[in-house]
């Protein structure tokens, strides 16, 4: 959480945005859950920072359960909904769930 002065944000290594996933932008990636066979996600996570990582400027599809506060994180997308983009070797979308801030740091955990 960030508050007052935007210089803040500067000191933050990876920063990201988590809203509510709507179905206009569900539907950019609709055809990727078909054929993966995974759930609909109901929130989405925009990363824009990554200090400790290659990946940015990309978006997690996550399953979020607002009851328990637990989260599956199921497809990782970038700002233009293409999957072909990233890093596939990093990602491994058969059925596994992604761990978000070992995808983000590359499995580091410095931390």
């Amino acid at each position: 959480m960030i508050r007052d002065s935007k210089a803040i944000a500067d000191k933050v290594d990876i920063g990201m945005i988590g809203v509510r996933c709507m179905d206009d932008e569900y539907l950019n990636v609709e055809t990727y859950f078909e054929q993966l066979g995974l759930e609909k996600p109901n929130q989405v996570i925009d990363v824009y920072k990554n200090r400790r990582g290659s990946l940015t400027n990309v978006k997690i599809f996550r399953s979020f359960d607002y009851g328990t506060c637990r989260a599956k994180d199921l497809l990782v997308t970038t700002q233009t909904f293409k999957i072909d983009n990233i890093n596939v070797g990093q990602v491994n979308y058969s059925k596994r769930i992604i761990d978000v801030m070992d995808f983000l740091t590359g499995g580091s955990d410095n931390g």
